[in-house]
């Protein structure tokens, strides 16, 4: 039972801190113009990379940024400072929207659009990476069930 109500309080602040159901205005700016079947690989692509994003930032990425000599809190802080710069920008009326690329053309899948603005760092950003690095330290055998489980729901979601 606790292993159920960890699993999903965790998904529920991953996901507050994903936001797909805003990113939705975005996403439909993005796609502008493209056909359903378009839009749905458009989709898929998304939610595939967001989900891979953050199991990367799970598994890998305090080993990463101990590497790179770079602590969590400073990682935090830079997350913080990236919300608080869109804040400001929003607050001050600067306009700012994505337009994603032409439709695909034949033999192009059209996906590369979504990854890079949507997926990282829209999406799955320094907030979110912050998160889930922050709870992948596993500690006993069923640890990785709060990890990956949220992950592949918000995923999911983001499809």
């Amino acid at each position: 039972m606790q292993l159920a109500v960890l699993t999903i309080k965790k998904t529920i602040t991953l996901f507050a801190l994903v936001g797909p159901v805003t990113m939705i205005p975005v996403f439909l700016s993005a796609v502008d113009g493209f056909e359903s079947n378009e839009k749905r690989r458009f989709a898929r692509a998304l939610g595939f990379s967001v989900t891979v994003a953050l199991l990367v930032a799970a598994f890998l990425g305090t080993s990463f940024l101990s590497f790179m000599g770079i602590s969590i809190g400073a990682m935090q802080i830079g997350g913080g400072i990236i919300v608080l710069l869109l804040a400001i920008a929003m607050v001050m009326g600067k306009e700012t929207s994505f337009k994603g690329s032409a439709p695909p053309a034949d033999g192009d899948n059209g996906h590369e659009a979504s990854i890079v603005p949507l997926a990282i760092p829209l999406l799955a950003g320094p907030a979110a990476f912050s998160y889930v690095m922050g709870n992948s330290t596993l500690k006993q055998e069923w640890d990785f069930v709060h990890v990956v489980v949220p992950i592949i729901i918000v995923g999911l979601s983001c499809w």
